[in-house]
């Protein structure tokens, strides 16, 4: 989630803060009582000129040993020393390589000007913005998440007292803010706390506001703090900006699909279970139209939303299709809807057609065999159904092996073949998938029908 921003240099440029700086008058012996004031000292006035010319050169190697020695020696509360420490921090800037060395000088200067008023309010602006990007960028290089929580939470606060002095910041700004917050609140191991997150939100959601196309970082911000917050309603809001902004990425489409699926899991309401079904079947379809969300799963997800949304007919006819051309995966738990949508179609002939091509291809698998009979026991074609229910329990792999014994046991009893209902009901009560309660109540039934010779 967190990216580096490229550097915004709002201080001058050393050439020109330099040119500022040599046109302030230099220090006269001040009365020991007065208050530091904004005026250099003879020793660093001198210097400035021998300063300006190495960074004109560009030969910053030279210009930081010359400010070496009259930083050494300036008072800790001098205007010398803020003036010089801000050049630092600049020439550092300048050479690019170790920017994260500005960082020292910088506090130097803003703790010298919150201290004695050396900085005027755009100086102080500019040296909390850099605050805010040097220490996010130590955050992100380090790999200790103690050190990155104390970086990220300095940045947080020269980012903090930045955005409560700017009245319209500008969209990187808030950018960063965000990212700032956002790396703030979710470093390390424990789980975020709410404000924060709350606070990341409010900042990104401000974000949002400030151009015509917001940065897509901007969008990612907000839906990872509504999804940490449990607001997947407006989660989905977000989600459907962005794919409304990037159709393209699959990404989006099932991270979309996936919380409409919860949100309808969860619903407890017909008619908002219906809604959320509708939703999630519309995103698939959708995405589909841009190459996303095409796998045999999803294709399954499809057909089961049909299903949930009583358009039988339709789901089993891409059951039908999907299970012939590989487009949904030949498995069991594909089967069982393939029967469940034939039956619920009134299909039930079809449904059996496709099912029987499918045990051509597992021969060795019962589940198919088990899918078929249910049908058929639900059509009234007991003794086919009886034919298919042993074939079941004979290939095996059954997830529910009592229940066809049980199923079975009742089909002979209802043939008054009693015998065998016996033996399958003893079957049925080896295994632990069907309640003993009902297979008390079969045997009751079965001694009424067939008492025990005396």
């Amino acid at each position: 989630m967190s990216a580096l921003l490229p550097f915004r240099r709002p201080l001058p440029f050393v050439g020109a803060l330099l040119a500022v700086i040599l046109a302030l008058p230099t220090t006269l012996p001040a009365a020991p009582v007065a208050p530091p004031a904004r005026e250099l000292s003879s020793p660093v006035s001198d210097q400035l000129s021998a300063l300006r010319d190495f960074t004109d050169a560009k030969n910053y190697t030279a210009a930081l040993a010359l400010l070496a020695p009259l930083i050494a020696v300036a008072p800790s509360d001098s205007y010398d020393l803020a003036v010089l420490s801000q050049i630092k921090a600049q020439i550092i800037l300048n050479q690019g390589d170790a920017t994260d060395q500005a960082v020292a000088p910088l506090e130097t200067a803003l703790r010298l000007g919150d201290a004695h008023g050396y900085l005027d309010p755009r100086q102080t602006l500019d040296v909390l913005y850099l605050l805010a990007q040097l220490h996010y960028q130590r955050a992100t290089e380090n790999h200790d998440a103690a050190l990155q929580l104390a970086e990220f939470s300095a940045a947080a606060a020269a980012i903090r007292r930045w955005l409560d002095q700017v009245a319209r910041p500008g969209e990187d700004a808030v950018l960063l803010a965000a990212l700032i917050y956002y790396n703030e609140a979710t470093v390390g191991n424990h789980p975020p706390e709410p404000a924060a997150l709350r606070r990341v939100l409010d900042v990104a959601a401000q974000g949002l506001t400030l151009s015509l196309q917001p940065k897509e970082t901007l969008y990612l911000l907000v839906l990872d703090a509504e999804q940490q917050l449990g607001d997947t309603a407006a989660a989905a809001d977000t989600l459907e900006l962005l794919v409304q902004r990037s159709p393209a990425n699959h990404d989006y489409w099932q991270q979309l699909a996936a919380i409409y699926l919860a949100q309808a899991s969860a619903a407890k309401a017909t008619r908002e279970n219906d809604r959320l079904n509708l939703r999630a079947l519309l995103t698939f379809e959708r995405a589909q139209v841009h190459g996303a969300l095409t796998t045999p799963a999803d294709n399954f997800n499809v057909a089961g939303l049909y299903y949930n949304l009583h358009q039988f007919d339709r789901a089993l006819s891409l059951l039908e299709s999907g299970l012939q051309t590989g487009a949904i995966t030949d498995e069991p738990g594909h089967w069982e809807l393939l029967a469940n949508a034939g039956q619920s179609a009134h299909e039930e002939t079809r449904a059996l057609s496709t099912l029987a091509d499918v045990a051509a291809r597992h021969p060795d698998d019962g589940r198919v065999n088990y899918a078929t009979a249910r049908l058929e026991y639900a059509m009234d074609q007991h003794p086919a159904a009886r034919k298919h229910l042993e074939l079941a329990l004979a290939r095996g792999h059954l997830d529910h092996p009592g229940q066809a014994a049980f199923l079975l046991a009742f089909l002979d009893m209802e043939a008054r073949q009693f015998d065998a209902a016996a033996r399958w009901l003893d079957e049925a009560a080896r295994h632990d998938d069907t309640p003993p309660a009902d297979i008390a109540r079969l045997r009751e039934s079965l001694a009424a029908a067939h008492p025990t010779p005396p």
